[in-house]
């Protein structure tokens, strides 16, 4: 007889073993449900329950996460590949000294050093309609709209997915059966702020406030060599208009 394997994350308690397939129950967990029954056929269980403030510094917010995961490894049991959403902020050398990518870091470690099953999948900024005030377009969207005056880094870039083509290259990656791997699940494209306020601005009809700041950022590259076999096999088209799209779509 199988025994289901329940785990307590943050005072709630979770079963592990099938048909448990998504942990977490922010903007990214709620938004991969609908691939649940997918992840199930595949074994897989995806740990979506990060925090969603990138600019904390809580330093007990940071250490629940931590041991978080640490509980879950203590109780591994079964054979589903566990995937872990990290951020691509680790390789951007212009915030991966900040608390909240470091506890990324820890994680991703631990993770590597002992489980046997899994996959660590990196996601750039992430866009879709949530209440998270942080995200860059949320940010941005937020000042231009109610006439905000904000400070702007002219010299940096992001990198922006649909939170939809998010779930649907999740699902493709899957079909590779990848593991013991980290892999970034990213735009192929970067863009710079500007790019970004000048669409909300023709969306809003308003001009955006803000003064300058001409920090460089430092290179920032990401390695996308299986993602553009994921991108290719999910047949998602990232191209010229696909910011202009997911903002409009996102307001």
């Amino acid at each position: 007889m199988t025994h289901p394997i329940n785990v307590l994350f943050a005072n709630k308690v979770y079963n592990l073993s099938m048909p448990q397939t998504i942990v977490g129950s922010g903007f990214i967990a709620k938004n991969l449900r609908s691939i649940s029954s997918h992840l199930q056929r595949k074994k897989a269980v995806i740990y979506a329950s990060g925090i969603s403030n990138s600019k904390t510094k809580n330093s007990k917010d940071l250490r629940r996460e931590i041991n978080e995961i640490l509980k879950y490894i203590g109780k591994k049991k079964n054979n589903n590949i566990f995937i872990y959403i990290s951020t691509c902020s680790i390789t951007d050398n212009n915030r991966n000294k900040t608390p909240y990518v470091r506890n990324k870091i820890k994680i991703e470690k631990l993770i590597k050093n002992n489980l046997k099953n899994y996959l660590i999948i990196r996601l750039p900024e992430v866009a879709g309609k949530n209440s998270n005030k942080k995200t860059i377009t949320n940010f941005l969207k937020d000042k231009i709209k109610n006439k905000k005056k904000f400070v702007l880094w002219v010299n940096v870039k992001r990198n922006i997915l649909d939170i939809n083509d998010v779930r649907k290259l999740i699902k493709t990656t899957l079909s590779f059966k990848i593991k013991n791997k980290i892999i970034n699940i990213a735009n192929t494209k970067f863009y710079k702020p500007i790019d970004i306020i000048l669409i909300y601005e023709k969306i809003f009809k308003k001009k955006a406030f803000f003064d300058i700041n001409k920090k460089k950022q430092e290179k920032w590259r990401l390695n996308l060599n299986i993602t553009k076999k994921i991108i290719k096999k999910a047949k998602l088209n990232l191209n010229d208009n696909y910011l202009n799209k997911v903002l409009r779509k996102n307001i």
